[in-house]
């Protein structure tokens, strides 16, 4: 039987390569989630974190991967039933994972489910998890735990060459997968689902991580919302 309650879910964001707007997806997803639901956003880009610009935090998701302390020392509230779990934006960290073996990524496997279930013991609802670009091993642990899989692209023609990788990586993994086709410009036809598509806008920049508070009648907060909403009836 699922262990995993009604309501709950893992949402693994993810994609091929970096500025694909990744990290604007699951924070501006994590906020709308959160108006009804709680909601964590776990960073596990540890190559490259982004969520350190937004947000003052003390403890890193690399110390608590590592076995030390517990996942509710990390958290970091952020609004009202959201809270993130930031990556270490220290040189000495990023260095270290870039150096973990591939047997070190395999165990991580383990850890990671560990983290998640202390998650879901806080009452957390909705988990997010924002990926490092292209496929590691973490990436694929994350694509394992996951109960929706969604895939950050622009309708470039790298970027859709990268959604092949990604399918094809996965395709023994019995999870939904959707892309989210990001800076959109038109309807052109993917070989996917695509379960939104965000409309390109010079209006959006990342110097505040919640573009959807700001702009709410905005085209792409509109379509984020709209992502949401097919999130929650997943």
């Amino acid at each position: 039987m699922d262990e995993r309650q009604v309501g709950e879910m893992i949402v693994g964001i993810h994609s091929f390569k970096g500025g694909s707007g990744k990290t604007f997806v699951a924070l501006n997803l994590g906020y709308l989630l959160s108006m009804e639901r709680r909601v964590c956003v776990l960073e596990l880009d540890l190559r490259a974190p982004a969520l350190y610009s937004f947000f003052r935090g003390e403890r890193y998701i690399n110390e608590l991967l590592g076995g030390r302390g517990n996942a509710e020392e990390y958290l970091l509230r952020v609004r009202k039933n959201l809270s993130v779990l930031m990556a270490s934006p220290a040189l000495k960290d990023i260095k270290t994972c870039l150096r973990r073996e591939d047997v070190e990524g395999v165990r991580m496997l383990g850890r990671l489910q560990e983290v998640v279930s202390e998650l879901r013991s806080l009452d957390f609802e909705l988990i997010l998890i924002d990926n490092s670009p292209g496929l590691s091993y973490m990436s694929v642990n994350s694509m394992i735990l996951s109960d929706l899989l969604l895939f950050v692209a622009r309708p470039e023609r790298q970027e859709v060459e990268g959604l092949r990788n990604l399918f094809d990586v996965s395709k023994n993994i019995e999870k939904p997968k959707y892309v989210v086709l990001n800076r959109s410009t038109g309807d052109a036809a993917l070989p996917y689902e695509v379960a939104a598509r965000i409309p390109c806008s010079c209006d959006v920049t990342m110097d505040y991580p919640f573009f959807v508070e700001r702009h709410e009648n905005h085209e792409v907060s509109r379509a984020l919302k709209k992502l949401a909403e097919f999130v929650s009836r997943r």
